[in-house]
């Protein structure tokens, strides 16, 4: 009996003092101590029984949650520093991020750090062809959300396509491609450039000559000065004389594509400005300042590049994206008479239509890989003009001024590269295949001159987007 109470005296004297009292201390402020069903606001007291232990989770807003365990002996205050949760993300995204120069992902990426930590982290941004983006911050400051955006090495390396989504929207998306500092040519013929671009404007989407020598007129890619930043399609009007300086701007605020000019200086474009690519059109200015739009046609379809019939006809074809199907592109045609539109209607399967001269016929692509085909307007005698079972793309067919022969952009010596095309043309019936371009660069786009004598393209050779001009060999 005596040596029963020698054992139990100790655990009898320490029950008799009670509990022991653990205060809880946690950086960041206001952090929650949940202890089973309860849930107390930090700085908490949790209670111990003598030889017990009590399980917590410690957690706050924007870090990561931690569970620690209190005993008899847990020193009073018991102090917690959370991590803080950070969000890094990139334009373009898939960048390698570099936390302290330690690699710890492709964006986007999470990672933690001390949330009382005052002294500066570094971030980096990586991704090949663009310049590296470094952040420093405070953690104990800084926003949870990091955001790096990587300019890239040069222009002509960003390469923007706009692909239609789903209801209609037009989706921008950058790839990257190379592009040479050289433009010369090996041959005799050496190209000329009429317009390269600058500062925010980033690339030529499409453009078109006008008439009577009055310049260039093209759907250009910007990045406005908005905070934050973000991407718009303008029409802008590039005189022949100091084109950047002499610059109009016939639209902006939207997405206006695939601009093509009537014998009366309408402008047919494509346009989201009602949440969908709808057919619009304005007239040219001769100086900044608001245009008068007017919606052409809206409905389901999808529409882009409009292409009105030459010598006064009135039929429009344009390229129509299927929205269950909108990599299955479709040409359709619609009669403008004046006094109202006649609903279009499918006519082939293709895109990018070019009517020629005498509007008798349409020269479009299709396929895949791409082949360039001719059709009578009335859809009889549908026939393939670029070399049948080649693995080369053939695209953009343009028409020369005669309509003797065919401009076009084709990856001939490199069909393993999309972005490595050049321009080459062809007599109308597909014989006489002839290179006019022949660079590392992409040159695509062939517009031909009003004399038939040279071709107009875009190309990002000099590492700058820009449309040059090039004789016709």
């Amino acid at each position: 009996m005596i040596r029963l109470i020698t054992i139990l005296l100790p655990l009898i004297i320490l029950l008799m003092t009670g509990c022991h009292h653990v205060t809880v201390q946690v950086i960041p402020d206001g952090a929650d101590v949940t202890i089973g069903q309860d849930t107390l606001r930090a700085p908490a007291d949790v209670h111990v029984l003598p030889f017990g232990s009590v399980k917590a989770t410690v957690s706050a807003k924007g870090c990561a949650p931690t569970e620690t365990v209190i005993t008899y002996s847990t020193p009073s205050p018991l102090d917690i520093v959370l991590d803080k949760q950070f969000h890094a993300e990139s334009d373009p995204p898939e960048a390698d991020v570099f936390l302290n120069g330690t690699h710890i992902g492709q964006t986007p990426v999470d990672f933690t750090l001390p949330s009382n930590q005052q002294e500066k982290a570094e971030i980096s941004f990586r991704k090949n062809a663009f310049k590296e983006e470094k952040i420093a911050f405070s953690p104990a400051t800084a926003a949870a959300q990091i955001s790096g955006k990587l300019a890239p090495e040069n222009p002509g390396l960003l390469n923007w396509t706009i692909k239609p989504s789903k209801y209609g929207r037009a989706q921008l998306v950058p790839g990257m491609l190379r592009a040479e500092r050289s433009f010369n040519e090996p041959g005799n013929f050496q190209p000329v450039s009429h317009v390269q671009l600058e500062g925010e404007q980033l690339q030529i989407l499409s453009f078109v000559l006008l008439p009577e020598g009055d310049g260039i007129l093209a759907s250009v890619l910007v990045e406005t000065q908005a905070k934050p930043a973000k991407h718009e399609v303008w029409l802008i009007h590039y005189p022949p004389t100091q084109p950047i300086q002499n610059q109009v701007i016939v639209t902006k605020g939207n997405i206006d594509l695939t601009p093509s000019v009537t014998k009366n200086s309408d402008v047919l474009f494509a346009s989201n400005r009602t949440g969908r690519l709808d057919l619009w059109k304005c007239r040219i200015p001769k100086k900044d300042g608001v245009q008068k739009l007017n919606l052409v046609h809206s409905s389901e379809l999808i529409m882009m590049n409009p292409q009105k019939r030459p010598f006064g006809g009135q039929e429009v074809l344009i390229t129509v994206y299927p929205k269950d199907k909108l990599a299955a592109p479709q040409i359709w045609m619609f009669t403008l008479d004046g006094t109202k539109n006649i609903l279009p209607e499918f006519f082939c399967n293709g895109e990018c239509p070019a009517w020629s001269p005498n509007g008798r016929r349409i020269a479009f692509q299709n396929g895949s890989p791409l082949a360039i085909y001719k059709i009578e307007s009335d859809g009889s005698l549908l026939d393939q003009l670029s070399p049948k079972n080649s693995p080369a793309s053939f695209k953009q067919p343009a028409w020369s001024p005669d309509g003797k022969r065919i401009a076009f952009a084709a990856n001939i010596n490199a069909p393993q590269s999309q972005e490595d095309t050049d321009i080459w043309i062809m007599d109308a019936d597909g014989s006489n295949l002839t290179q006019v371009t022949s660079s590392q660069a992409l040159d695509d786009m062939p517009v031909w001159a009003p004399d038939g004598k040279s071709i107009f393209f875009r190309s990002n050779r000099n590492r700058h987007w820009g449309v040059w001009e090039i004789q016709v060999p």
